[in-house]
């Protein structure tokens, strides 16, 4: 009897697992593997690309809006630098017809000034005259 117990604790090793659970183990694993492959894998596929999509569009989608930013930001300086140049000209041309209403109407101070004394030298000239008289 004791042979028969060397003999079977021999066989039994609880390491190595038995040869049919061995074959039943790999087949379903190879079942499990191929539903797998077949069911989930792809629809893990299209998630990652309509991830990948999105990503990658929403990339696209900021460039084309910091494009469209930029271009705009240039568009406003040039309609500021062109609302700067006229805004100088306008003041340009206030100050030119200011200095012509000035030049003009001290022009026409000094005729004013020029026929009053004109009149007073007449005046003056004929009360000379009557005093002479």
């Amino acid at each position: 009897m004791a042979l028969a117990t060397t003999v079977l604790a021999e066989d039994f090793n609880p390491l190595l697992p038995k040869t049919a659970e061995l074959i039943v183990g790999t087949v379903a694993f190879l079942l499990l593997f191929l539903l797998l492959r077949k069911t989930v894998f792809p629809m893990f596929e299209k998630a990652y690309a309509a991830r990948v999509d999105a990503i990658e569009g929403g990339i696209q989608r900021a460039e084309e809006a910091q494009a469209q930013a930029a271009a705009a930001l240039e568009q406003y300086n040039a309609q500021l630098s062109e609302a700067r140049a006229e805004a100088a000209r306008i003041r340009d041309e206030a100050r030119e017809q200011g200095k012509q209403i000035v030049d003009q109407l001290t022009a026409e101070a000094r005729e004013a000034a020029a026929r009053i004394t004109a009149r007073g030298e007449e005046q003056l000239a004929a009360e000379r005259q009557q005093v002479v008289v």
